[in-house]
Protein backbone atom coordinates (compact mmCIF):
# COMPACT_ATOMS: atom_id res chain seq x y z
CA UNK A 1 0.00 0.00 0.00
CA UNK A 2 0.94 3.05 -0.86
CA UNK A 3 1.38 5.70 2.45
CA UNK A 4 2.13 9.50 0.93
CA UNK A 5 2.08 11.90 3.09
CA UNK A 6 3.73 15.79 2.18
CA UNK A 7 5.51 17.09 4.78
CA UNK A 8 6.75 20.38 5.70
CA UNK A 9 6.29 22.23 1.95
CA UNK A 10 4.63 21.14 -0.65
CA UNK A 11 6.70 19.47 -3.59
CA UNK A 12 5.23 21.48 -6.44
CA UNK A 13 5.09 25.32 -5.03
CA UNK A 14 3.37 27.63 -6.95
CA UNK A 15 0.49 29.44 -7.36
CA UNK A 16 -1.41 26.20 -8.46
CA UNK A 17 -0.51 23.13 -6.83
CA UNK A 18 -1.80 19.38 -8.27
CA UNK A 19 -1.11 16.67 -6.15
CA UNK A 20 -3.41 14.46 -8.35
CA UNK A 21 -3.63 10.66 -8.22
CA UNK A 22 -0.62 10.40 -6.33
CA UNK A 23 -1.84 7.71 -4.07
CA UNK A 24 -2.33 9.97 -1.22
CA UNK A 25 -4.46 8.50 1.89
CA UNK A 26 -3.95 11.65 4.31
CA UNK A 27 -2.33 15.31 4.68
CA UNK A 28 0.58 15.73 7.24
CA UNK A 29 -0.35 18.13 10.45
CA UNK A 30 3.11 19.89 8.59
CA UNK A 31 1.57 20.47 5.18
CA UNK A 32 1.98 24.68 3.88
CA UNK A 33 2.08 25.50 0.58
CA UNK A 34 3.83 28.88 0.07
CA UNK A 35 1.89 32.18 0.23
CA UNK A 36 1.15 32.33 -3.38
CA UNK A 37 -0.67 29.49 -3.34
CA UNK A 38 -4.56 29.97 -4.31
CA UNK A 39 -5.67 26.48 -6.06
CA UNK A 40 -4.44 23.60 -4.44
CA UNK A 41 -5.63 19.79 -6.83
CA UNK A 42 -5.83 17.16 -4.93
CA UNK A 43 -8.08 14.75 -7.60
CA UNK A 44 -8.00 11.18 -7.71
CA UNK A 45 -6.21 10.10 -4.36
CA UNK A 46 -7.89 8.23 -1.36
CA UNK A 47 -7.71 11.09 0.89
CA UNK A 48 -10.23 10.35 4.20
CA UNK A 49 -9.86 13.20 6.08
CA UNK A 50 -9.56 16.75 5.10
CA UNK A 51 -7.84 18.13 7.85
CA UNK A 52 -4.84 20.44 8.57
CA UNK A 53 -5.57 22.88 5.86
CA UNK A 54 -5.68 25.69 8.03
CA UNK A 55 -2.09 26.56 7.54
CA UNK A 56 -2.77 27.57 4.07
CA UNK A 57 -5.51 30.53 4.32
CA UNK A 58 -4.96 31.73 1.21
CA UNK A 59 -6.08 28.95 -0.44
CA UNK A 60 -9.09 30.59 -3.39
CA UNK A 61 -10.24 26.98 -4.65
CA UNK A 62 -9.58 23.17 -3.32
CA UNK A 63 -9.82 20.39 -5.41
CA UNK A 64 -11.10 17.14 -3.90
CA UNK A 65 -13.12 15.33 -6.64
CA UNK A 66 -12.27 11.22 -6.67
CA UNK A 67 -11.40 10.52 -3.17
CA UNK A 68 -12.64 8.91 -0.47
CA UNK A 69 -13.51 11.75 1.69
CA UNK A 70 -16.28 11.19 4.82
CA UNK A 71 -14.35 14.50 7.29
CA UNK A 72 -13.63 18.00 6.49
CA UNK A 73 -12.40 20.17 8.96
CA UNK A 74 -10.19 21.59 7.48
CA UNK A 75 -11.68 23.81 5.29
CA UNK A 76 -13.10 25.73 8.20
CA UNK A 77 -10.84 28.07 8.67
CA UNK A 78 -10.33 28.90 4.72
CA UNK A 79 -11.53 32.17 4.65
CA UNK A 80 -10.35 33.28 1.17
CA UNK A 81 -12.22 30.06 -0.17
CA UNK A 82 -14.28 30.37 -3.42
CA UNK A 83 -14.33 27.18 -5.03
CA UNK A 84 -14.97 23.80 -3.44
CA UNK A 85 -14.88 20.66 -5.69
CA UNK A 86 -16.01 17.63 -4.46
CA UNK A 87 -17.42 15.17 -7.00
CA UNK A 88 -17.20 11.28 -6.26
CA UNK A 89 -16.25 10.78 -2.81
CA UNK A 90 -17.84 8.80 -0.05
CA UNK A 91 -20.40 10.43 1.69
CA UNK A 92 -19.12 13.19 3.94
CA UNK A 93 -20.11 12.66 7.49
CA UNK A 94 -18.71 15.32 9.17
CA UNK A 95 -18.22 19.00 7.92
CA UNK A 96 -18.03 22.56 9.01
CA UNK A 97 -19.77 25.15 7.22
CA UNK A 98 -18.67 27.92 9.36
CA UNK A 99 -16.56 29.12 6.58
CA UNK A 100 -19.67 29.90 4.01
CA UNK A 101 -21.17 31.75 6.74
CA UNK A 102 -18.50 34.21 7.35
CA UNK A 103 -17.90 32.89 10.68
Amino acid sequence: QVMFQIRRKCPDDGPVVDLSARGMRKIDPSFICSEDTHTLILDQNQIMKLDYLERNPGLQQLSVASNRLVRMMGVSQLNELQVLNLPNNRSIVTMSLSWACGN
